[in-house]
């Protein structure tokens, strides 16, 4: 079964793919990404939280070997709920 009956396109996640692309440094593979997007991202949605009132929640699972994680993001826009999970993990040498 699924939840909703429509798609509602993002602003916000576009914004967050946009941070996420900003640099060749925060792409480790074609799905993870560097803990420093990572953090650039969560400050994004605090500071965008902080100028509209946004609700917001974020999940970091830091995997047991401390080498990456997952952080799930959610929020409400125009009033429709809104989630992603990106990947993230250390350069490895």
């Amino acid at each position: 079964m699924s939840i909703g009956t429509a798609f509602h396109p993002s602003a916000i996640e576009d914004e967050i793919y946009d941070i996420l692309d900003s640099s060749p440094d925060y792409i480790v593979s074609s799905r993870d990404y560097t803990r420093e997007a990572i953090e650039e991202v969560i400050e994004f949605m605090y500071k965008k939280a902080q100028s509209n009132g946004m609700k917001y929640d974020i999940i970091d699972d830091t995997h047991p070997d401390k080498k990456g994680g997952s952080v799930s993001i959610c929020w409400i826009e125009t009033g429709h709920l809104h989630h992603i999970v990106l990947n993230y993990r250390h350069w490895e040498d």
